[in-house]
């Protein structure tokens, strides 16, 4: 009776260990340092959730006095009403690249509305500038074995980033200098051009401490090509809400 009860307990413990590592490993927390890479001696600026009106320009003009080139992962129904801030990025010499649609997390849709959601973008993007984007970052940074599988097989490259800065947390202009220049090369931020009223402050800052490190800048998704010889382009879709 005593060995059953053993035996019956390790079945239950070993059942209790899998279940552990399957949740662990599908889905993954937001910040898990998967990312695209800038140049091993570069720092990879990335602003998610634009474009804003207001935001995204200021941020544009800050980079701009600076000579720094950055990567903008853009929302389609944001570039959608906004397609003349969308261009700006692009012709000011950046990178745009996919948020998502309706910005959603990625976990809680099908494959097809995920797969939808990123064509929708792509042709959002496409016809407000005439690029093709090939990247994507899932809204929130919400991903899983499933998402990253639905994103690669669409031809995509998943684009995550591995260092934080914090700004929605923080919300202040000093506590994301702090945060911020605590970054080394190789680093690819995440940051968003919709608190660019935090960044026009708190931005000029950490350009210049890592100027003086002598820090290069680069884009990160160039590094990336598609996973398919040529993405899919955007067809009739899904209707994304």
């Amino acid at each position: 009776m005593k060995y059953r009860h053993t035996a019956y307990r390790r079945k239950i413990w070993g059942v209790l260990v899998v279940s552990v590592v399957v949740f662990a490993f599908c889905v993954r927390p937001a910040d898990a340092g998967e990312s695209g890479h800038p140049a091993p001696d570069a720092i990879g600026f990335t602003f998610d959730d634009g474009p804003h009106p207001r935001w995204t320009p200021v941020v544009l003009d800050v980079l701009d006095a600076y000579g720094v080139k950055a990567t903008f992962f853009v929302v389609g129904w944001r570039v959608d009403k906004y397609p003349e801030i969308a261009r700006e990025i692009v012709e000011r010499g950046h990178s745009i690249q996919i948020h998502g649609y309706s910005h959603n997390p990625f976990t809680e849709m099908s494959d097809a509305r995920i797969e939808a959601s990123i064509l929708n973008a792509q042709a959002a993007i496409y016809r407000a500038t005439g690029v093709l984007a090939t990247c994507v970052r899932p809204p929130y940074g919400a991903r899983s074995a499933r998402v990253e599988r639905v994103i690669n097989e669409a031809g995509f490259a998943m684009v995550m980033w591995s260092f934080n800065s914090l700004d929605v947390n923080l919300q202040s202009s000093s506590g994301i200098l702090r945060q911020t220049v605590r970054a080394t090369p190789g680093r690819n931020i995440l940051a968003h051009d919709t608190w660019g009223s935090i960044w026009q402050t708190a931005l000029p800052k950490v350009l210049e401490e890592f100027q003086s490190r002598g820090y290069g800048f680069d884009t990160v998704c160039e590094n990336y090509g598609p996973f398919l010889s040529t993405p899919k382009t955007h067809g009739p879709g899904i209707s994304i809400t």
